[in-house]
Protein backbone atom coordinates (compact mmCIF):
# COMPACT_ATOMS: atom_id res chain seq x y z
CA UNK A 1 0.00 0.00 0.00
CA UNK A 2 1.02 3.60 -0.48
CA UNK A 3 1.36 5.40 2.81
CA UNK A 4 -0.50 8.67 1.39
CA UNK A 5 -3.34 6.37 1.25
CA UNK A 6 -2.99 4.60 4.69
CA UNK A 7 -3.04 8.05 6.17
CA UNK A 8 -6.34 8.76 5.07
CA UNK A 9 -7.44 6.03 6.64
CA UNK A 10 -5.32 6.18 9.88
CA UNK A 11 -6.72 8.21 12.52
CA UNK A 12 -4.66 8.03 15.48
CA UNK A 13 -1.97 10.26 17.23
CA UNK A 14 0.76 10.64 15.41
CA UNK A 15 3.22 8.27 17.17
CA UNK A 16 5.62 6.59 15.26
CA UNK A 17 5.14 2.84 16.77
CA UNK A 18 1.36 3.21 16.30
CA UNK A 19 1.16 4.73 12.59
CA UNK A 20 3.97 1.98 11.79
CA UNK A 21 1.91 -1.06 13.05
CA UNK A 22 -0.66 0.30 11.67
CA UNK A 23 0.19 0.31 7.58
CA UNK A 24 2.61 -3.05 8.73
CA UNK A 25 -1.16 -4.72 9.83
CA UNK A 26 -3.09 -3.04 6.90
CA UNK A 27 -0.96 -4.23 4.60
CA UNK A 28 -0.89 -8.18 6.13
CA UNK A 29 -4.51 -8.38 6.48
CA UNK A 30 -5.04 -6.97 3.43
CA UNK A 31 -2.80 -9.64 1.99
CA UNK A 32 -4.43 -12.68 3.84
CA UNK A 33 -7.94 -11.82 4.30
CA UNK A 34 -11.14 -11.36 1.71
CA UNK A 35 -13.86 -10.14 3.88
CA UNK A 36 -13.75 -6.51 5.23
CA UNK A 37 -15.24 -7.46 8.56
CA UNK A 38 -12.45 -9.93 8.84
CA UNK A 39 -9.32 -7.46 7.85
CA UNK A 40 -11.26 -4.81 10.61
CA UNK A 41 -11.02 -7.51 13.36
CA UNK A 42 -7.64 -8.37 12.47
CA UNK A 43 -6.71 -5.03 13.01
CA UNK A 44 -8.56 -4.14 16.32
CA UNK A 45 -7.50 -7.48 18.21
CA UNK A 46 -3.63 -6.33 17.60
CA UNK A 47 -4.13 -2.86 18.64
CA UNK A 48 -5.85 -4.09 22.01
CA UNK A 49 -3.38 -6.64 22.72
CA UNK A 50 -0.48 -4.01 22.18
CA UNK A 51 -1.80 -0.66 22.97
CA UNK A 52 -4.81 -1.42 25.07
CA UNK A 53 -8.96 -1.98 24.69
CA UNK A 54 -11.06 0.19 23.19
CA UNK A 55 -9.72 0.45 19.69
CA UNK A 56 -12.38 0.68 16.91
CA UNK A 57 -11.25 -0.15 13.13
CA UNK A 58 -13.20 0.37 10.25
CA UNK A 59 -12.67 -1.34 6.54
CA UNK A 60 -14.64 0.09 3.61
CA UNK A 61 -15.00 -1.52 0.19
CA UNK A 62 -13.61 1.83 -1.36
CA UNK A 63 -10.60 1.55 0.73
CA UNK A 64 -10.00 -2.33 0.16
CA UNK A 65 -9.90 -1.72 -3.49
CA UNK A 66 -7.21 0.99 -2.85
CA UNK A 67 -5.24 -1.30 -0.76
CA UNK A 68 -5.22 -3.73 -3.33
CA UNK A 69 -4.78 -1.96 -6.24
CA UNK A 70 -2.03 -0.47 -4.24
CA UNK A 71 -0.57 -4.18 -3.37
CA UNK A 72 -1.23 -5.06 -7.01
CA UNK A 73 1.26 -2.08 -7.77
CA UNK A 74 3.50 -2.78 -5.35
CA UNK A 75 4.31 -6.62 -6.64
CA UNK A 76 4.36 -5.01 -10.08
CA UNK A 77 7.37 -2.41 -8.64
CA UNK A 78 8.63 -5.39 -6.88
CA UNK A 79 8.73 -7.81 -10.36
CA UNK A 80 10.14 -4.91 -11.93
CA UNK A 81 12.83 -4.01 -10.34
CA UNK A 82 13.71 -8.03 -9.81
CA UNK A 83 13.95 -7.85 -13.37
CA UNK A 84 16.38 -4.81 -13.91
CA UNK A 85 18.46 -6.32 -11.03
CA UNK A 86 18.49 -9.81 -13.18
CA UNK A 87 19.65 -7.76 -16.62
CA UNK A 88 21.99 -5.49 -14.82
CA UNK A 89 23.45 -8.76 -12.75
CA UNK A 90 23.49 -10.18 -16.33
CA UNK A 91 25.28 -7.62 -18.05
CA UNK A 92 27.68 -7.52 -14.79
CA UNK A 93 28.20 -11.90 -16.08
CA UNK A 94 28.68 -10.78 -19.57
CA UNK A 95 31.16 -8.31 -18.93
CA UNK A 96 33.24 -10.71 -16.31
CA UNK A 97 33.21 -13.02 -19.15
CA UNK A 98 34.70 -10.68 -21.79
CA UNK A 99 37.47 -9.71 -19.22
CA UNK A 100 37.90 -13.28 -18.60
CA UNK A 101 38.08 -14.18 -22.93
CA UNK A 102 40.66 -11.33 -23.29
CA UNK A 103 42.61 -12.36 -20.13
CA UNK A 104 42.95 -15.81 -21.91
CA UNK A 105 43.87 -15.00 -24.93
CA UNK A 106 46.46 -12.18 -23.43
CA UNK A 107 48.14 -15.36 -21.72
CA UNK A 108 47.90 -17.81 -24.81
CA UNK A 109 49.27 -14.53 -26.67
CA UNK A 110 51.97 -14.65 -24.02
CA UNK A 111 52.49 -18.51 -24.19
CA UNK A 112 53.22 -18.17 -28.26
CA UNK A 113 55.46 -15.24 -27.42
CA UNK A 114 57.17 -17.19 -25.25
CA UNK A 115 57.72 -20.64 -27.50
CA UNK A 116 58.58 -18.17 -30.32
CA UNK A 117 61.00 -17.01 -28.64
CA UNK A 118 62.25 -20.69 -27.42
CA UNK A 119 62.00 -21.79 -31.00
CA UNK A 120 64.33 -18.85 -32.05
CA UNK A 121 66.69 -19.53 -29.23
CA UNK A 122 66.67 -23.28 -30.77
CA UNK A 123 67.16 -22.15 -34.62
CA UNK A 124 70.32 -20.05 -33.54
CA UNK A 125 71.97 -22.63 -31.45
CA UNK A 126 71.57 -25.02 -34.04
CA UNK A 127 73.37 -22.19 -36.69
CA UNK A 128 76.03 -22.04 -34.18
CA UNK A 129 76.32 -25.73 -34.32
CA UNK A 130 76.09 -25.70 -38.47
CA UNK A 131 78.67 -23.49 -38.62
CA UNK A 132 81.26 -24.73 -36.10
CA UNK A 133 80.73 -27.99 -37.82
CA UNK A 134 81.43 -26.54 -41.03
CA UNK A 135 84.46 -25.37 -39.88
CA UNK A 136 85.53 -28.54 -37.72
CA UNK A 137 84.93 -29.97 -41.36
CA UNK A 138 87.36 -27.71 -43.01
CA UNK A 139 90.02 -27.72 -40.55
CA UNK A 140 89.71 -31.68 -40.94
CA UNK A 141 90.09 -31.68 -44.24
CA UNK A 142 93.42 -28.82 -44.32
CA UNK A 143 94.77 -31.42 -41.88
CA UNK A 144 94.04 -34.43 -43.75
CA UNK A 145 95.78 -31.87 -46.83
CA UNK A 146 98.67 -31.41 -45.15
CA UNK A 147 99.12 -35.07 -43.86
CA UNK A 148 98.65 -36.40 -47.65
CA UNK A 149 101.53 -33.35 -49.22
CA UNK A 150 103.50 -33.85 -46.56
CA UNK A 151 104.81 -31.35 -43.92
CA UNK A 152 107.71 -29.90 -46.60
CA UNK A 153 104.81 -29.43 -48.97
CA UNK A 154 101.84 -28.01 -47.33
CA UNK A 155 101.72 -24.73 -49.26
CA UNK A 156 98.44 -23.53 -51.30
CA UNK A 157 99.52 -25.46 -54.34
CA UNK A 158 99.75 -28.73 -53.25
CA UNK A 159 97.16 -31.30 -54.13
CA UNK A 160 96.25 -34.45 -52.94
CA UNK A 161 96.99 -37.17 -55.21
CA UNK A 162 94.59 -39.24 -56.86
CA UNK A 163 94.33 -42.75 -55.69
CA UNK A 164 92.93 -45.79 -56.96
CA UNK A 165 90.84 -48.85 -55.66
CA UNK A 166 93.61 -50.46 -53.69
CA UNK A 167 94.63 -46.57 -51.70
CA UNK A 168 97.77 -46.63 -53.82
CA UNK A 169 98.54 -43.90 -56.06
CA UNK A 170 96.66 -43.82 -59.69
CA UNK A 171 98.30 -44.20 -62.39
CA UNK A 172 97.72 -41.76 -65.14
CA UNK A 173 98.15 -42.82 -68.80
CA UNK A 174 98.81 -39.18 -70.34
CA UNK A 175 100.85 -36.58 -69.94
CA UNK A 176 99.11 -33.48 -70.10
CA UNK A 177 100.81 -30.05 -71.21
CA UNK A 178 99.78 -26.60 -70.28
CA UNK A 179 98.02 -24.39 -72.50
CA UNK A 180 101.02 -21.67 -72.77
CA UNK A 181 103.25 -25.48 -73.80
CA UNK A 182 100.64 -26.56 -76.80
CA UNK A 183 100.49 -22.53 -78.30
CA UNK A 184 103.89 -22.81 -78.49
CA UNK A 185 103.92 -26.13 -80.21
CA UNK A 186 101.58 -24.71 -82.49
CA UNK A 187 103.73 -21.70 -83.32
CA UNK A 188 106.45 -23.88 -84.33
CA UNK A 189 104.47 -26.08 -86.62
CA UNK A 190 103.36 -22.73 -88.28
CA UNK A 191 106.95 -21.68 -88.88
CA UNK A 192 107.85 -24.96 -90.58
CA UNK A 193 104.50 -25.05 -92.34
CA UNK A 194 105.79 -21.63 -93.87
Amino acid sequence: MADENLEQIIDMPEQSDMINDARTQARYAVEHFKVESQISNYIKKFFDEKYGPNWHCVVAEEDKRKAEEEKRQAEEDKRKTEIENLKIQHQVEIEKMKQETVRLQMENLEKEKQQMILKHDLEQKNLRLQIENANNSANLMNYQSRQNCGSHLASRNCKPKKKDKNGKPAKTGKKTTSKTTQQKQNQATKRKLK
